[in-house]
């Protein structure tokens, strides 16, 4: 099958029929020689863009979607707003070329607004929203190219209130003056996001916005099959494990205590049981659990004829979200440690899981929809290469060995 490149399409570059109409009717065409820097921003952006698009492994898409990818790069436009709007409800990263591509390709005003939707939507409906920053100088750039238009004007508005930086207020400002209510209409909401973002370190759409979340997220540049921390990340994970180990936190007389004889871990770190009981079974194997504030604190086993020992033990921020869970041999030696990190919405983004001797085992990358409506997990191995891949969405628990090219199965 010759599926297109999307990479050959995704070109950071206006199509004719816009320039065309720009030079007729543009809304405001003196703007970037009032904002030379953020206009020198945006084109160093725009170029960050095709380098990050060209980073993806096009393979990578059109091997899971041979289909959806070559519909997706159809001469039939209406063929292709349906592949674009099936690729954005897949939450795929590796897509977003071919998001971007039906953008650069559109013609005109109903064709430019049908293929911004998807990505727009898309952006408007994740959390955080940082991942996608390096494309704000896009949708700036169509804005001030572009005519009044109201519905592509909407769309980029939209965009750029979940995006841009507080230092693009002053120009965003002018591009809000419209004759259209439904652009006017937008205008408190766009100063007001726009106004309360501070600026991203090294500019919207340039390396350091790509770096903004450190390496915990899949944003572009880093495609979905490949993730290892680096060595100085690990040095500074290892560091507060190292510190928080030393002072384990006491147990208390206000503690409430429950007891089982099983136990399970949710998302492999975290542990839990179904058959919690306020007093102890008449059995030789029992395990105590520990809860403060409603959060498991530690699990201790009881067995006949040994001394008890701590199974597990966790550590939380401020916020009350674990950070740290600890493992531990019966000899109540450390087995492993799972690290947790989170974004500046609270929200989980990655699991680093290190042997006793602080060596990597694995890691766990977590997308996460606002309020964990929709998780995806991807499991990368020690050398950084994916092992599998779990999403809980829609009451389905849908797992997926990559190892063994299988097909996902639907677990719970």
């Amino acid at each position: 099958m010759n599926v297109r490149t999307p990479l050959l399409v995704a070109s950071i570059v206006l199509s004719s029929t816009w320039a065309r109409a720009a030079e007729t009717d543009c809304p405001r065409p003196d703007l970037w020689d009032r904002y030379p820097q953020i206009k020198q921003e945006v084109d160093h952006g725009l170029a960050k863009l095709k380098d990050n698009l060209a980073a993806f492994e096009p393979e990578v898409f059109l091997a899971k979607h041979p289909a959806l990818a070559k519909m997706a790069q159809s001469t039939n436009w209406a063929q292709r707003v349906r592949a674009l709007k099936a690729i954005a409800a897949l939450e795929d990263p590796t897509g977003i070329p071919l998001l971007v591509a039906g953008i650069m390709d559109a013609k005109d005003e109903k064709s430019l607004n049908e293929a911004m939707h998807p990505l727009t939507m898309w952006i408007a409906t994740r959390s955080p929203r940082d991942r996608f920053k390096p494309l704000a100088p896009l949708f700036l750039d169509i804005l001030v190219k572009t005519p009044d238009w109201p519905s592509v004007r909407c769309r980029c508005l939209q965009a750029l209130g979940n995006l841009a930086d507080s230092h693009w207020l002053g120009i965003i400002k002018e591009l809000l003056v419209s004759r259209h209510p439904a652009v006017t209409n937008m205008s408190p909401w766009v100063i007001q996001q726009v106004a309360s973002r501070r600026r991203t370190r090294g500019g919207t759409g340039t390396a350091g916005a790509l770096a903004y979340l450190g390496a915990i997220d899949l944003v572009l540049g880093l495609n979905a099959t490949n993730y290892k921390p680096s060595e100085k990340e690990l040095a500074v994970i290892v560091e507060k494990i190292q510190r928080l180990v030393q002072s384990p936190p006491a147990d208390r007389e206000d503690d409430r205590v429950f007891y089982s004889q099983d136990i399970g871990w949710h998302d492999g770190w975290i542990p839990m049981s179904a058959s919690l009981q306020d007093e102890p079974p008449n059995v030789n194997y029992v395990r105590t659990w520990r809860y403060r504030a409603g959060r498991v604190c530690s699990v201790t086993v009881t067995e006949a004829g040994r001394l008890p020992w701590v199974q597990q033990r966790l550590w939380y921020n401020s916020l009350g979200a674990p950070i740290l869970s600890l493992r531990y041999y019966p000899a109540n030696q450390p087995s492993y440690f799972r690290w947790g990190d989170y974004d500046r919405a609270g929200l989980l983004r990655r699991v680093v899981q290190l042997k006793a001797d602080y060596s990597l085992v694995s890691v766990n990358v977590y997308d996460n929809g606002p309020k964990y409506c929709r998780t995806v997990v991807r499991e990368f191995g020690a050398q950084g290469r994916l092992r599998s891949i779990t999403r809980y969405a829609d009451s389905k628990v849908t797992y997926t060995d990559v190892t063994r090219d299988a097909a996902p199965k639907v677990v719970n």
